[in-house]
């Protein structure tokens, strides 16, 4: 075959690799979302979607070592179950403590049941979940059997992260387990946010975890037949661990007494369905639902904001004709760490928000230079005593970045939404998320609207401006189609 026959065929194939899914995401129906009265009270045949007016007490987890020390508190206060679900598990320092209390519970004889998603694309290595097996933890993996060779099941993943304790109490969170989601990494963490709860509500969302944990994605881990001695090193506290956990709790010790508390009466809780199917995504139309009924003003924080439906689009811009401020924190310059598909995302979101600024959308861009100076000293006298071996790139501080994870919503300076959902197709498509409503709770949604150090363009601007004008469309083009095949 003559090249330039070849050739074209190439760019032929190439074309329909490309616009196919682009064709299919244009093909689906896009549904309105529901009015917020139409949300199902607790008790009716809509068990993802429960409400309670009973009162509760809820704390916000807004720095990641309040977090990681209020997991191994609340582990270590177990005395009947322990329910714990996440997207990404992290053999890590803040890892291998959650694995350590949570096999000396399943030896005590509590009920400890372990539910972690096995993306392909995500997360660390899984070896250790057959060790913890043997300990007695009933370790669960969310739709392992997906693959580069399987894009289309490969895209329905558990997104949420929750861990509850006796059906009493429960964290609600956007962050993963892994150190840089606990600002524990010198070099990179991700600023995020997170509820606890205590209440009766509790009980309802143990039985959509088991939902989850019982699905037929849900594939069991079976003990290995015999100890894996370095494995088996992972649940024996060494000394550095010991000085690591020491170090959390005395560096948290003074946030948790200052944490923003209150107790509320009015709250909900939306989850997606288990497995695949459009239908089975829950929390879009109703999170979408409660946009829509905005009146003055709304507060988003999100890392994405980028290709959303035609139906929330709708929804914003009658909002801002409506002269409803809206204002959009989110993460849209890379890093100079940051890999060539996180370029092309930012690079897309990036477009998608001057669009919504013409709308009139106040759009603010996350300080990547904000952190805790303090407990960043500690952490750096921490790592340098436990590895003396530790690069000097390692041990200088002044170059920590963070990104952006948070998932949160405030809504006319009252009410708020917090929980795992993104602004992006995979979690409006394809991601089970779980995100929590409470409502007349003026105080709280005041700390999250204040959580979020903005800064202007020119202090993140860190993205590439060498890139052609000719091939920008192109790699956004090629993104867009990336993400509709694997995201």
């Amino acid at each position: 075959m003559p090249l330039h026959r070849f050739s074209f065929c190439l760019l032929l194939l190439l074309s329909l690799f490309l616009l196919m899914p682009m064709c299919l995401l244009a093909g689906r129906t896009q549904a309105w979302p529901k009015a917020w009265s139409e949300i199902p009270a607790s008790g009716t045949p809509f068990p993802f979607v429960v409400s309670s007016h009973e009162p509760h007490t809820i704390t916000l987890l807004l720095d990641g070592l309040s977090e990681i020390e209020t997991r191994l508190e609340l582990i270590d206060q177990a005395k009947e179950t322990i329910c714990f679900e996440t997207f990404i598990f992290m053999v890590d320092r803040a890892g291998r403590l959650i694995l350590q209390a949570l096999a000396r519970k399943a030896r005590e004889g509590v009920k400890v049941r372990l539910l972690i998603d096995k993306s392909p694309y995500f997360g660390g290595a899984i070896d250790f979940t057959r060790e913890l097996r043997r300990a007695g933890v009933d370790v669960r993996l969310y739709n392992p059997r997906s693959g580069w060779l399987q894009p289309e099941r490969a895209k329905w993943r558990d997104h949420r992260k929750y861990l509850s304790i006796d059906g009493k109490c429960a964290i609600v969170s956007g962050r993963n387990q892994g150190d840089d989601y606990f600002g524990l990494n010198p070099q990179f963490n991700f600023q995020d946010s997170g509820l606890f709860i205590k209440g009766p509500i509790i009980r309802d969302l143990d039985r959509v975890f088991t939902a989850f944990f019982e699905h037929p994605y849900a594939r069991v881990v079976s003990a290995s037949s015999s100890s894996d001695l370095k494995l088996a090193e992972l649940f024996r506290p060494s000394r550095e661990d010991t000085g690591f956990r020491l170090m959390i709790r005395n560096l948290s010790k003074q946030r948790q007494r200052a944490l923003p508390s209150a107790t509320v009466t009015n709250l909900m809780v939306a989850s997606d369905q288990p497995g695949r199917g459009n239908s089975r995504r829950i929390v879009h139309d109703i999170l979408w639902g409660r946009i829509a009924g905005v009146k003055s003003s709304m507060t988003l924080i999100s890392p994405s904001f980028i290709n959303l439906d035609r139906g929330a689009r709708s929804v914003l811009h009658r909002l801002l004709n409506d002269y409803v401020s809206i204002t959009v924190c989110t993460d849209r310059y890379p890093t100079a760490r940051s890999s060539w598909v996180s370029r092309i995302i930012h690079g897309i979101t990036n477009d998608q928000m001057k669009y919504w600024e013409k709308m009139g959308m106040k759009v603010l861009d996350f300080d990547r230079l904000s952190f805790d100076n303090e407990s960043q000293a500690v952490l750096s006298k921490f790592l340098r005593r436990a590895d003396p071996n530790t690069s000097d790139s390692n041990k200088r501080l002044d170059a920590i970045v963070s990104s952006l994870h948070s998932k949160t919503v405030v809504f006319d300076h009252q009410d708020f939404m917090l929980g795992s959902y993104n602004f992006d197709p995979q979690s409006r498509y394809y991601s089970s998320e779980m995100v929590l409503f409470v409502q007349d709770c003026p105080e709280l949604a005041s700390c999250l609207e204040k959580a979020i150090k903005p800064v202007g363009n020119s202090h993140n601007s860190t993205i590439s401006r060498k890139v052609r004008t000719f091939w920008k469309p192109l790699l956004n083009w090629i993104g867009v189609s990336f993400l509709s095949i694997f995201f």
